[in-house]
């Protein structure tokens, strides 16, 4: 996102732009400043009155935080590869990592539910967070407060996420502990799942 762009949103918002309506797939402007990973612009749409708690089809905002770069990275890639033939597709530049975290950071600070539902699995931040292998943001999460152990609908706990990381050895090492150390059950058993 350019000063140039910064600046346009400003303008908007200074001259009563809504800064909650969200498309018909239910994605607002924060999730999608979110997904670029672009703490300033979230900062100021959080300052203007945009809700961080709204759902969309990847959760909440701070889901799309905790997740990090990478999948906003195959998300915007699918959305360009589904643009009508001919069209010329906007490809934003994506903020680094510490970009996300900052955003996840500034997302908690002004009241986002840390333990909010994604619709599809009922996933919270921190399964996210730890399918990434994404240690800070666990972290993070752990220190605001989220449950170790709640389960998505199949009763799949974030511990359980661990066994879908492509993470590196070390970094899931990390995160196992750290859960383990918040209080993570090696008991809990999640409900079977079918595979198709």
């Amino acid at each position: 996102i350019t000063s140039e762009q910064n600046a346009a949103v400003e303008f908007l918002l200074q001259h009563g732009a809504n800064p909650n309506l969200s498309t018909p797939a239910g994605i607002t402007a924060l999730h999608y400043a979110t997904l670029l990973g672009q703490p300033h612009l979230v900062e100021l749409l959080l300052r203007n009155g945009a809700s961080n708690n709204m759902v969309g089809p990847s959760g909440t905002p701070l889901h799309v935080a905790v997740a990090g770069r990478e999948p906003s990275r195959l998300w915007l890639a699918s959305a360009s590869l589904q643009a009508p033939s001919g069209w010329k597709v906007y490809s934003p530049t994506l903020g680094s990592e510490a970009a996300f975290l900052a955003v996840a950071k500034l997302l908690l600070a002004n009241g986002a539910n840390v333990d909010a539902r994604e619709p599809a699995y009922q996933r919270t931040p921190l399964f996210l967070a730890v399918r990434e292998g994404n240690l800070t943001a666990v972290e993070a999460l752990l220190e605001a407060g989220a449950d170790v152990r709640a389960g998505d609908s199949v009763g799949t706990t974030p511990l359980h996420a661990v066994s879908e990381t492509e993470a590196a050895a070390d970094a899931v090492a990390n995160v196992v502990t750290r859960l383990l150390k918040a209080g993570a059950s090696l008991n809990h058993l999640a409900l079977a799942r079918t595979v198709a």
